[in-house]
Order: C-alpha cells, then sequence, then structure tokens
C-alpha cells in the first residue's frame, strides 16, 4: 500500500479547470495587425491575470484585447482558454507542438489576415473531421490589415476550397467580398425555436448589429448538414446568399461561420485601434456564447456518448489499470490533482491496460479520447 505524500487542498473552481473543456483563439495570422486587435490578452499563451481569479461579476476589462469578453465569458461557463502566439505552429496530431491542435475542443479563427499554409490547412480540415469545433470570424472585403493580399474571407475559402482533405466545400459555406454596412440591429433570423445557435444556454437571440461584414452563400448540395440562421435581410428556409451566421458538421465535428468581427468585439484592445463595441449590441454575445457552447459539444450528442462508453476498473486501482471502450481508443494521459501530466500514450485497441505501480496514492484525472470523442474521469490510485 502506497501513503499519500502531500494533502492538498484544492477549491472546486479548480477541480472544475482539470476537467475544463478547452478553446484556442488564434494569433498566428497577423489578428493584431492594422486596427485589429482579435485577441483575447496580449500575455501569450497563458492570459494574464489567471484566469482562475475569473468570477461571475468579472468584465472583459480583466484581460486586454478586444475579444477578451469573449474569453472570459467562456471561462466562466467552466472552460479554459489559450492563446496560440505567432510563434507556434496550427497543427494536428504533433506531439512535439504543446499547443497542437488535439489538444483542445474548439478552435477560434478571428480574422486571420494571412493565408494558411497547405499543412496548415491539413491540420484545421482533420481537427474538425475527428470532433475539433472551429469559429470562423471573417471582415468586410478590404479588411486586408497587413496588405499582403490576403483578408479573413479569402483564407477561409482558400482553406475550404484548397486542402488535401476536402476540397469540395466541406463546411458547406463560402465566404464573398461584400462589404454591407448594417450600423442597425438586424432580426432577420429563422424562426426556430430549438436552433442552438439562437435559443441555447447564454439565452435567446432576437437581434445583431453589423458594422461593414463580408457574406456567406452556403452550398447544401455539398454539406447536407450547413444550416443559415442569420440574413443579411429577408429569409427563407431556402435562403443561399447574403447569410451573416451559419453552421453545419463535417465529420464528427463542427464549424461556425460569423461575416463580420464587429459582433465580439468589447472596445477594450489597444487605445490606438479603431474598435467597436459590439459584444453588448443586440445580442451579439448571446449567440457568439451559443455558438461556442454548440462547437464544444460537438463530442457530447447522445449518439456519441452511446457510443463512447468507457470503463475504468478497479478504481481505486493499485498495480494496473484496465480501460475498455466501446469505441477506439487513440489516446489516454493521466494528469494529478494540480493538472501535471503525469503518462500519456496513444492506443489503438478498444481496451488497455496500464501499470499504475510508479504513481503516487492519491486522486488523479484521466483523459481518454476516442473515435466518438473523449471521456474525463477522476481516478483514485491506493
Amino acid at each position: 500500500m502506497k501513503k499519500l505524500s502531500v494533502t492538498i487542498l484544492l477549491s472546486l473552481s479548480f477541480l472544475l479547470n482539470v476537467n475544463a473543456q478547452k478553446i484556442l483563439f488564434d494569433n498566428t495570422k497577423s489578428e493584431e495587425a492594422g486596427n485589429a486587435d482579435w485577441v483575447i490578452d496580449h500575455t501569450e499563451p497563458i492570459p494574464s491575470p489567471a484566469q482562475s481569479g475569473i468570477t461571475s461579476s468579472t468584465s472583459e476589462t480583466y484581460w486586454d484585447g478586444a475579444i477578451s469578453a469573449w474569453g472570459v465569458e467562456m471561462v466562466k461557463r467552466g472552460f479554459t482558454v489559450e492563446t496560440l502566439p505567432s510563434y507556434r505552429d496550427i497543427s494536428y496530431g504533433n506531439s512535439s507542438n504543446s499547443q497542437d491542435l488535439s489538444h483542445y475542443d474548439v478552435f477560434v479563427l478571428c480574422e486571420p489576415n494571412n493565408q494558411f499554409s497547405y499543412s496548415e490547412k491539413t491540420a484545421i480540415m482533420n481537427f474538425v473531421q475527428n470532433g475539433g469545433g472551429l469559429f470562423m470570424v471573417a471582415d468586410h472585403e478590404s479588411a486586408d490589415r497587413d496588405n499582403d493580399g490576403w483578408s479573413a474571407y479569402t483564407a477561409f475559402n482558400d482553406l475550404i476550397t484548397n486542402n488535401s482533405v476536402n476540397s469540395n466545400k466541406a463546411f458547406g459555406m463560402l465566404f464573398t467580398n461584400t462589404d454591407f454596412i448594417n450600423d442597425y440591429p438586424n432580426h432577420n433570423m429563422i424562426n426556430d425555436s430549438n436552433d442552438p445557435l439562437l435559443h441555447g444556454d447564454a439565452g435567446n437571440v432576437s437581434g445583431m448589429e453589423f458594422h461593414g461584414s463580408a457574406s456567406m452563400t452556403v452550398y447544401s448540395n455539398s454539406n447536407s448538414s450547413v444550416k443559415p440562421v442569420v440574413f443579411r435581410t429577408g429569409y427563407s428556409t431556402s435562403g443561399t446568399t447574403e447569410v451573416m451566421v451559419a453552421y453545419s458538421r463535417f465529420g464528427q465535428g463542427r464549424i461556425v461561420g460569423l461575416v463580420d468581427s464587429s459582433p465580439a468585439d468589447d472596445g477594450t484592445g489597444d487605445p490606438g485601434d479603431n474598435l467597436y463595441y459590439g459584444w453588448d449590441e443586440e445580442d451579439n454575445g448571446i449567440l457568439i456564447t451559443n455558438a461556442t457552447l454548440w462547437l464544444a459539444n460537438g463530442g457530447s450528442d447522445i449518439e456519441n456518448l452511446q457510443k463512447n462508453i468507457v470503463e475504468l476498473y478497479p478504481n481505486p486501482a493499485n498495480e494496473f489499470l484496465n480501460i475498455k471502450s466501446k469505441s477506439k481508443i487513440k489516446e489516454i494521459e493521466i494528469l494529478n490533482i494540480i493538472g501535471k501530466q503525469m503518462f500519456v500514450k496513444e492506443i489503438n485497441s478498444k481496451q488497455a491496460k496500464i501499470d499504475i505501480r510508479n504513481f503516487e496514492s492519491g486522486i488523479y484525472f484521466i483523459e481518454i479520447k476516442t473515435d466518438h470523442g473523449k471521456q474525463v474521469s477522476k481516478l483514485v490510485i491506493k
């Protein structure tokens, strides 16, 4: 029998943080060029002050990026957030990259200003196909912030139509080079009380406001799951053009497209930038939060949960831990009580046996990734 080496008192908020789903905000594509400031905080990759200090009353000015309200809101809802800085790569399945997309549930691309490399496009497509959530936020046609010939809508269209995974408009949506000025409330939304973006856990959306935007065209013949929910003017269930917000599924993952960055802007960024305060206009922040929650739940559908039942036994465990899954296990990771990685192993089987004889007695968290999502459980080692 092993003895506990340390007695650790933890707050409930920390325990939730260990189990939290993770959101990665990109800053590798000149998201701070020109008047842009599309980051949650200028301290990277982990925002500062620490997110453990966020409470229900914390304001977006806790961090200093123009989309800090987005990050703060998601931390309030139990997520952890990080930034992918310019010195890191967008990768999927690269074990040497500590911020590889495989470690995250949602990847936010808020107005990227450069083209994605071919390897980056492959990584993003594979991330979504294997269960990740992708949030694409574009802007109007002249928003080439660093004058390199690429803006958000062209970078997104290139990602969708020129990649090694599926170039046939796989997401069911493309951005169009428009510059719509909608400086007034937009109530042109579908009438669907069950829509997860318009009526989600963050609340109901009855209106949005845009300040110079692109638009989208949806292609249901390329992806039958695509659903437009906000239109520039009038709408119909068969409407395909001048779409402002749409979402779809690809493989096991999910995608949301938003045509303007102003709804995510909380005005907190660099004082020299020309920023808007769009987060609290109409129901912009509510829709963005609902959409992020929907993306994060890609692996939590009832169908996926039924396919993803994982058994751990014995638990409490002593010398060996047996793992059995209804779907194929891809990776097993064990974290100690303070969130430090203690064990990681790639698996390609529905069952595994882990030697835990070198572990100290105590409480751990085990994350098991399968073909149908992931499961995080508490593990007790005696």
